[in-house]
């Protein structure tokens, strides 16, 4: 398969502590309908080579706009994974972003847990990042994000915003 910049392969890479389990991004990946939905590809090593384990595309919601994957993040012994769709726009137009979280089970696979959203008052005109950047503890439990907005208020500002989630 040849390289496709437009897909951003490699935007968000992730690698857990025992350097077992590696998660890698691909924001710009479009279905063969052209829509813009992004997935992220998990690859395991027991042994020196990586094998792909799974693909996951963003859960189905309404939505304008989807670069799943902007960003990735995983727990220190792989349970948790949080992917960032920066780009999510709300049924509103907001630009707002929106984090997925998921869980490994048993079997080795992730699964859906919940998404997360900006819990702050943003003007409508904000134009929103909100998972640009992610850490998750060594546990799982707790998930830092952070958000870049700008605003245009006679002249564009910008501004950020940190919050901590606690997951279980």
């Amino acid at each position: 398969m040849g390289y496709d910049p437009t897909v951003l392969g490699g935007a968000g890479v992730a690698i857990s502590a025992s350097g077992r389990t590696l998660a890698i991004s691909e924001p710009g990946w479009k279905t063969s309908f052209g829509v813009a939905q992004g997935r992220v590809y998990i690859h395991t090593s027991e042994t020196e080579a990586w094998n792909l384990r799974q693909t996951i595309t963003a859960p189905v919601r309404s939505g304008t706009q989807s670069v799943h994957g902007s960003s990735v993040a995983l727990s220190a012994d792989a349970r948790y994974l949080a992917v960032a769709d920066s780009g999510y726009a709300a049924p509103s137009n907001t630009k707002l972003g929106i984090v997925d979280i998921y869980r490994k089970t048993a079997a080795g696979d992730y699964v859906f847990m919940q998404s997360l959203r900006c819990d702050c008052d943003q003007p409508p005109s904000a134009m929103g990042n909100f998972g640009c950047s992610m850490l998750l503890s060594a546990n799982g439990e707790m998930l830092v994000i952070s958000q870049t907005t700008s605003s245009w208020y006679g002249a564009i500002r910008y501004e950020g915003i940190v919050q901590i989630f606690k997951l279980v």
